[in-house]
């Protein structure tokens, strides 16, 4: 139902039928907050890396745009029309100078250091870090020889996080799913027939309703089953299926002819 203060009648008050087996929805948080009840995001957790990084490339870039080539002239020397020859884009061009050239223009350029770059990358290391990824989990590539036991020793280290998140994710598909099997089970006005086979091998139809298959089933998800799988991966799979119904000898036997 719905109502309104100050409003003298319902604004909805029928039945929901969504909201026979509680409330029609499921929440899953990551990462709960204790004082509120919407969970903190992973941007959360990373925001001030962001904006330390956002802080660097803005002096980066004033830096830069102050570091442009810049000169000074001596009027006596050089006349306002000279100097304009020197910010053309003419490839050659005739300069006049009234007197010593190295006196008369000094240049300038301030230096930019490379320590901007150095102070991002350890600002993204630190961000890794807190995601527990690795450069190759995020895409990019890390130099150096890697032994295959340290690769596993890394993979191994990176899954045990992401696990938990599908560990939840999975509790939550299965959730759902009870749920809606509740939803399409009381529904069921009528009388349903089906074909089993018995526990003697013997097919039979029965006859049921929902009150007799009324009850909470057990479901399982497996997360790691949803994992991208790789073309070379697809091909050893199936080389190792072929070489099982090669050898094996039900299979062989079940392909006899009789």
């Amino acid at each position: 139902m719905i109502i309104q203060e100050g409003h003298k009648k319902f604004l909805y008050n029928e039945k929901d039928e969504l909201q026979k087996f509680g409330n029609p929805y499921m929440e899953l948080t990551f990462n709960y907050d204790p004082l509120t009840y919407w969970g903190i995001p992973d941007a959360k957790y990373l925001e001030d890396q962001q904006l330390a990084v956002n802080e660097v490339r803005t002096l980066q870039m004033n830096t830069r745009r102050a570091s442009l080539l810049r000169f000074i002239y001596d009027s006596n020397i050089m006349t306002d029309d000279e100097i304009e020859k020197l910010l053309t884009e003419d490839v050659a061009c005739a300069i006049k100078a009234d007197g010593d050239v190295d006196k008369g223009v000094k240049i300038f350029q301030p230096y930019v250091a490379p320590d901007f770059d150095m102070n991002v990358e350890a600002i993204r290391k630190d961000a890794r870090e807190i995601s527990g990824l690795s450069r190759n989990q995020v895409g990019e590539f890390e130099g150096g020889r890697r032994t295959a036991t340290e690769s596993q020793i890394v993979q191994m280290a990176s899954q045990i996080r992401i696990s938990e998140r599908k560990d939840m994710v999975a509790d939550l598909l299965v959730d759902i799913v009870e749920k809606y099997n509740q939803y399409m089970f009381s529904e069921y006005n009528v009388q349903q027939v089906e074909d089993i086979i018995g526990p003697d091998g013997v097919r039979y139809w029965v006859n049921f309703t929902y009150e007799q298959i009324k009850s909470k089933y057990a479901f399982r998800v497996d997360p790691e089953s949803g994992m991208p799988v790789s073309s070379e991966t697809r091909k050893q799979e199936a080389v190792m299926v072929a070489q099982y119904i090669h050898n094996s000898p039900l299979i062989q036997m079940a392909l006899q002819p009789r």
